[in-house]
């Protein structure tokens, strides 16, 4: 099984098709207020046992009762996010790819395929687990013999799949081995 991203078919052509090439593009500047609240809601969940929906709330009502000198170092922070991603911009346009802070090439960053290659991409499924392939067998029977509910059958499931022997979790495994090795291929 090929592992790698596949395109769903397109129904019919609209016009000369678009450039797939990927660009990972900067992360935007982060605003002053950003600063502020991210650090101040923090602050209020620890210090007055605040909800986070509660903190905001009142880091919202804090902002615009400070003034603008009290406001200075967090626009003053977000002066320099705006610096970074002007200069990453400036990096991106003249090499094709910009340093982030931690000087990491943007095209060694892992990237999600559905934004790389568009949300119609097909990504080949995970392996299963052992106990996915255990409780894929078992649960329905479970069902049946203890005339339970889904939630109860895979209750049990888990049980009987922590006190099974390690000959027939074997079985399993196995079948798990199996499926990476398709994965992986």
């Amino acid at each position: 099984m090929d592992s790698a991203p596949q395109k769903l078919p397109k129904e019919e052509s609209k016009g000369p098709a678009k450039s797939t090439g990927f660009v990972l593009k900067p992360k935007k500047p982060t605003s002053a207020w950003i600063y502020f609240n991210t650090e101040m809601v923090a602050k209020l969940k620890a210090e007055k046992s605040l909800e986070r929906k509660d903190a905001f709330t009142k880091s919202a009502e804090i902002w615009k009762g400070m003034s603008d000198a009290e406001k200075e170092p967090y626009a003053a922070r977000s002066k320099g996010d705006e610096e970074r991603y002007k200069k990453q911009l400036r990096e991106l346009e003249t090499n094709g790819f910009f340093l982030t802070e931690d000087g990491v090439k943007s095209t060694d960053l892992k990237v999600d395929p559905k934004k790389k290659f568009g949300a119609d991409v097909i990504l080949p499924k995970k392996p299963l687990s052992a106990y996915l392939f255990y409780t894929t067998e078992n649960v329905n029977k479970i069902k049946d013999e203890q005339s339970c509910t889904h939630t109860e059958a895979m209750k049990k499931c888990g049980e009987l799949w922590n006190s099974l022997e390690p000959e027939k979790k074997a079985k399993y495994e196995g079948q798990h081995n199996n499926d990476v090795t398709r994965y992986n291929n």
